[in-house]
């Protein structure tokens, strides 16, 4: 029975502490392998939400200049005509809002008055410069400008492009 102790004993425990090793070395082995699926998933996951917020301020932004660039448009801007404005914009706007989810259509007298809401017609001529940055921005540059905003009615994805004609910005 001594035997048995001096051998078996030392023996066990020699064993116990070997798998209580290699139990810490497979936890911590894959605790780091979870860890590196996590930030390669997270990596994933912002190169898609980067991709679709630039997707989204890219067609924002060329939306904006089309319309900044289509000349009856233009002509009712310079004139200042703001039902022939809305009557160019009214129904495009809606069809585009119904099926891309635009909540906002705006024209801005600079530096960022509101000169006509496509989506909220009866309302206008409200200043816009001490949280419309991006029209305040594009109207003072005189250069299209997109990006992500904070609004009365959160956070949004604006595309704003200058309007000019015949070397005159109008808005």
């Amino acid at each position: 029975m001594r035997v048995t102790r001096r051998i078996l004993l030392p023996a066990l425990g020699f064993f116990l502490v070997a798998m209580i090793a290699m139990g810490s070395l497979v936890v911590l082995d894959v605790n780091s392998l979870v860890n590196d699926l996590e930030r390669r998933e997270l990596a994933q996951l912002k190169n898609l939400f980067t991709g679709r917020l630039d997707s989204l301020r890219n067609f924002a932004l060329t939306m904006a200049t089309y319309v900044a660039n289509e000349p009856a448009l233009r002509t009712a801007m310079v004139s200042g005509d703001r039902q022939h404005l809305l009557e160019l914009t009214e129904t495009p706007y809606h069809a585009a809002e119904s099926v891309m989810a635009i909540p906002q259509f705006q024209f801005h007298a600079p530096p960022a008055t509101s000169f006509l809401r496509v989506h909220s017609p009866d309302k206008f001529g409200d200043d816009l410069s001490k949280f419309r940055l991006t029209v305040l921005a594009a109207n003072q540059e005189k250069r299209p400008i997109s990006g992500l905003e904070v609004g009365r009615a959160g956070l949004g994805i604006r595309g704003v492009a200058p309007i000019t004609a015949d070397n005159h910005h109008v808005g």
